[in-house]
């Protein structure tokens, strides 16, 4: 997916480079697919596209708690292995709430 050139820059330049690029290419990637890629997809829709608020509340605040952890685990300039296992821990808790995604969404966003 999208997700696969910005591992490939960070691994290329934290492993072969020795340089510091990793924090750097995972925010600006992430910057990037928010912005520039769902704004192409809007323009590439052709019609007006009707959108729920629950999708956007919910990966907002899933990227909110990520950004969070990232300020509060780089803060010491150093990321040891338990702080990584929490970002892992993180990502499996978002699966398992996306898998749950569509039972919630109908409890909570009126139709």
């Amino acid at each position: 997916g999208s997700s696969a050139p910005e591992l490939a820059a960070a691994v290329i330049g934290v492993f072969v480079a020795k340089d510091d690029v990793g924090l750097s290419t995972v925010v600006g990637s992430a910057i990037y697919n928010v912005m520039f890629v769902i704004s192409m997809c809007g323009f590439a829709a052709k019609t007006v596209v009707q959108l729920s608020w629950w999708p956007l509340i919910r990966d907002c605040l899933a990227y909110l708690i990520s950004i969070a952890a990232l300020v509060l685990v780089i803060e010491d300039e150093v990321i040891t292995w338990y702080e990584a296992t929490i970002f892992l821990v993180l990502y499996a808790l978002y699966i398992v709430f996306m898998f749950f995604n569509t039972p919630l969404e109908k409890k909570l966003v009126p139709r």
